[in-house]
């Protein structure tokens, strides 16, 4: 039965900011819509992070309190915050968006694992690992809780301790976006997704790759089709010191046919210190054709890179 969401409890809930400019960061970061991150839990959420306090212990509908509820850190704070996300990083149910789970839940499971003092605020993660098992576990040490429901399997699920919802969390955006952190020499560091333009070039300058005392890691360029049910066309090519060459394994010229869903990896060239990425044509045969020839058709859907950087040592 669903909640009646004119309940006083319900209707005084508060989505802390700094929560809704995590959301803000992740959707932008991802090219996605409003619909991709939630904080207040809808009309089937009776308990839980999703919930105030207040619902919790006061609502005719409420449970008492639960384990969200429990303990010093979650007696603290607005009674009337919500304290939970969920973040979608795709569309549901695709490959793509599964590939980009696996990634965001193995960076949060590595962080906790390290006691990586970004998650300090925060009691509990789920996501999937392998894209098929849905994994939940502590914020702290990275130990495993019984697994949520398998919509986990498509969509991030955080709970912040509720004395601290209000807190900055730009640390947590962070570790989600592989940015900075103690653990990137020994784990290797990513960046992105950067959304790749729908009209010229998009050019990227990275640290050079395998670049002796600097930075000696090997990398790799990640290519996302997010759209699901359109092919695109690229064209890639890389700068090496002072030349620029056609990204290796991209095919003749650079170019690249990426289906609906695909996700297509390339390790990059030792020295490589940029990327220009342009989107190419595609006739209706599905051939790949010069952007401005007259059969070319170029689609505006969304299309993605990261770059991703292994540990010292890892094949490049």
């Amino acid at each position: 039965m669903a909640l009646n969401m004119n309940d006083p409890y319900l209707r005084a809930e508060r989505q802390p900011p700094t929560l809704v400019a995590l959301g803000v960061r992740l959707k932008a970061a991802y090219g996605v819509g409003a619909d991709n991150f939630g904080i207040k839990g809808n009309e089937y959420h009776y308990s839980g992070f999703h919930r105030s306090r207040n619902f919790l212990f006061n609502s005719d509908s409420g449970n008492g309190g639960d384990y969200s509820t429990s303990g010093v850190r979650n007696r603290g704070g607005n009674a009337d915050n919500n304290s939970a996300f969920d973040f979608t990083p795709g569309v549901w149910g695709t490959p793509a968006n599964r590939a980009a789970m696996i990634v965001l839940t193995k960076r949060l499971r590595a962080a906790a694992r390290a006691n990586d003092r970004r998650l300090d605020d925060w009691y509990e993660f789920a996501g999937t690992e392998d894209g098929v098992h849905v994994v939940t576990f502590y914020a702290q040490g990275g130990a495993a809780k019984t697994p949520f429901d398998s919509s986990h399997l498509d969509h991030i699920h955080g709970s912040c301790y509720r004395d601290a919802a209000d807190n900055n969390h730009t640390g947590l955006g962070d570790v989600l976006l592989g940015v900075g952190g103690e653990d990137d020499d020994e784990m290797g560091a990513s960046f992105g997704p950067i959304e790749i333009q729908r009209e010229g070039i998009t050019s990227l300058t990275i640290p050079p790759v395998q670049a002796g005392i600097a930075d000696p890691r090997p990398a790799w360029a990640n290519f996302c089709n997010a759209t699901g049910d359109m092919d695109y066309g690229l064209r890639v090519w890389c700068s090496v010191g002072e030349a620029n060459h056609w990204l290796p394994l991209f095919g003749t010229n650079g170019l690249v046919k990426l289906a609906g869903a695909q996700r297509v990896g390339v390790a990059l060239p030792k020295g490589c210190s940029g990327l220009d990425i342009r989107r190419w044509g595609l006739n209706a045969g599905g051939t790949l054709v010069d952007p401005s020839s007259p059969d070319a058709i170029v689609y505006d859907g969304h299309l993605t890179l990261a770059i991703e950087r292994g540990a010292v040592g890892s094949a490049g």
